[in-house]
């Protein structure tokens, strides 16, 4: 089954990587990552991505278990990009729960259940927090 995971991946990590690789691998199917373009990163962030858009595509696009990199250009409103992506499956990181997943992408069950797609949180306790590193960065 084709799976959608979305995000800024602004610093790529290691609990980035084996999310991708289990949802590869769990599901079979193609694995496209719906990116955040920087404009929603500022808004919404309230800062600008380290990263530029188009070297974090860059980086994604040469995982070898990432099959395609779209940006999600719906910013909060995620479901055109899900849509576009034909994924039946989408899977997010364990750091936020189900439903404050679905209320920041903006869709619910009824949703899921009208386009046939199954959501999932990525079940592993490896997850590493970008800002953990950010911070890192600062202390040395």
């Amino acid at each position: 089954m084709s799976v959608y995971i979305g995000g800024t991946y602004d610093i790529l990590h290691v609990g980035h990587l084996n999310m991708f690789r289990w949802a590869k691998s769990h599901f079979g199917g193609p694995l496209t990552i719906g990116l955040n373009t920087d404009e929603f990163n500022e808004r919404y962030k309230k800062r600008r991505p380290i990263i530029p858009f188009e070297e974090r595509a860059d980086i994604l696009k040469e995982l070898r278990c990432v099959d395609f990199v779209i940006p999600n250009y719906g910013d909060e409103d995620s479901k055109p990009a899900i849509l576009e992506s034909g994924a039946k499956v989408i899977v997010c990181g364990p750091d936020w729960s189900r439903e404050r997943q679905m209320a920041q992408m903006q869709f619910n069950d009824a949703w899921l259940k009208e386009h046939g797609i199954e959501f999932y949180i990525y079940p592993y306790p490896d997850w590493v927090h970008g800002s953990d590193i950010k911070k890192r960065i600062r202390e040395q």
